[in-house]
């Protein structure tokens, strides 16, 4: 308390002097500064998994990639007309993704499509990826929407199927643009959200 009143005299008498502040890690190198945060953003990383493969479990997970414009119409519409919540939503760009996707052999990277993980964490998990995936989602949704119908169009080849679905995603960006930003998520709505 004395130190501060010398502070306050000294400024009556305008020769204020501020001592050095000590910083929390002084004389620590600055490689040690790097490690150290590094080792605080690996820990929260760790953290944000364990708490993501949590909340997954047992859950229908849609992973879609979280800059594109397509993308984000297609989980604007799923949100809409899935009221009782059968479905989670995941960034391709994600920890969890990457993790999820390399156990059904799937690199994120080289991904142009949207993943459908049912049963998420059990032993009946199963992966779906391109026009499956997005077939079987929009077949799901509330009946109130006709959309649920083009779960008639598994019938369908394969071959044929993906074929319309990889022509519209390798063109995806050109056709609905990237995003910077999308849509925050509602109160409601942000808990179907993982990894957020």
């Amino acid at each position: 308390m004395d130190g501060l009143k010398d502070n306050i005299m000294e400024t009556r008498q305008g020769n204020l002097q501020i001592p050095p502040v000590q910083t929390p890690g002084a004389g620590a190198t600055e490689v040690e500064n790097l490690a150290e945060v590094k080792l605080a953003q690996e820990k929260m990383a760790g953290d944000n998994l364990a708490a993501c493969t949590a909340r997954a479990r047992g859950g229908n997970i849609i992973f879609f990639d979280g800059v594109c414009g397509l993308c984000d119409h297609f989980v604007q519409l799923v949100l809409d007309h899935d009221k009782t919540g059968k479905f989670l939503f995941c960034p391709l760009q994600s920890d969890f993704a990457k993790q999820k996707l390399a156990a059904h052999g799937i690199k994120s990277s080289e991904l142009g499509s949207v993943v459908l993980i049912l049963d998420c964490g059990e032993p009946a998990e199963a992966a779906y990826t391109k026009s499956e995936a997005a077939i079987r989602i929009l077949g799901a949704l509330d009946k109130s929407t006709p959309l649920v119908l083009l779960k008639y169009s598994l019938v369908l080849p394969a071959f044929l199927r993906d074929f319309v679905y990889d022509l519209v995603a390798s063109n995806r960006y050109k056709l609905f643009g990237r995003l910077e930003t999308c849509r925050i998520p509602l109160p409601e709505e942000r808990q179907r959200f993982l990894d957020l």
